[in-house]
């Protein structure tokens, strides 16, 4: 492919180029990951099914669609982790003891093989589950996420675009404002004008026209560097998701709580603990 190229280009443009000449470098490296030939003919079977390959046969494997192929690397069995090391330095992968749990190590080679094969790029750069880490923000920006911060968690981050398209489907109603914040794993109640009308409603609780009461439980922050639960950063982030959501004609009355969960269990009983939840809710806005 060297010979398509134009005379004057970059040296970021060939370096590219010649990662993605290769396009069986993935799907060769992930082969030998598998090992087909070293597999019992009961786990052939079991992966032919779960592929819904034609059949259990060699060749059928080495024809297996590369996404197929790249679920390996979360088997436990067909790629244990002494074998990580080694598939992240023929990734070159940089920064790899960085990685300290086995569950970040297998997302950083996946990332890796799908950012050096075109194929899986195109595919899942779509995909908030499968998209890498490093081009979440830019999928976040596609999916018109309104809230965004880089310390959340990747956990986080993919959830709330996940949920983008759901949000902005249904965007002015009680149900994206409280799939909005459940994306930020806050538990809400929200309760609109209308459904505190009725003759068995005491007049101190009826709601005014065109307002809605939400309360919003928080269980825990959403990066590293809050102190404490409720503080005003978690207020003021609650606040701009709602305004983002919400229809510009209603008042929001937000109400801001913990929600507190203490397992209890007497000692040495073996009954599985019983979950208790305390929700309070604390008028901060």
């Amino acid at each position: 492919m060297n010979e398509l190229l134009p005379s004057n280009a970059t040296p970021l443009v060939r370096a590219i180029e010649s990662e993605f000449s290769r396009p069986d470098k993935i799907r060769s490296l992930l082969l030998k990951v598998l090992n087909i030939k070293a597999l019992s003919e009961s786990k052939r079977q079991s992966l032919a099914e779960q592929w819904q390959l034609t059949s259990c046969s060699e060749s059928a494997f080495y024809q297996a669609d590369i996404n197929q192929l790249l679920t390996v690397l979360w088997d436990d069995v067909l790629c244990p982790a002494a074998m990580l090391p080694a598939l992240a330095e023929a990734l070159k992968i940089a920064d790899w003891e960085s990685y300290l749990d086995d569950r970040a190590r297998r997302r950083a080679l996946q990332d890796a093989c799908i950012l050096q094969d075109i194929r899986l790029l195109l595919r899942a750069i779509w995909d908030p589950m499968l998209c890498p880490a490093s081009l979440l923000p830019w999928l976040a920006w596609a999916m018109s996420v309104d809230e965004w911060d880089e310390t959340w968690s990747e956990t986080l981050k993919r959830r709330v675009i996940r949920d983008a398209f759901a949000v902005h489907q249904y965007k002015g109603t009680p149900y994206a404002l409280q799939k909005a914040l459940d994306s930020l794993n806050i538990a809400t109640e929200i309760k609109e004008w209308w459904q505190s009308e009725g003759a068995d409603t005491p007049s101190d609780e009826v709601m005014p026209p065109g307002t809605v009461k939400v309360w919003a439980l928080v269980n825990q922050n959403l990066d590293d560097h809050q102190q404490g639960l409720l503080t005003p950063q978690m207020l003021k982030k609650i606040r701009r998701v709602i305004n983002a959501v919400k229809r510009g004609a209603i008042h929001v009355d937000l109400q801001l709580g913990i929600a507190l969960s203490e397992s209890l269990a007497p000692f040495g009983a073996a009954q599985s603990p019983l979950n208790l939840i305390d929700h309070e809710a604390t008028g901060l806005g």
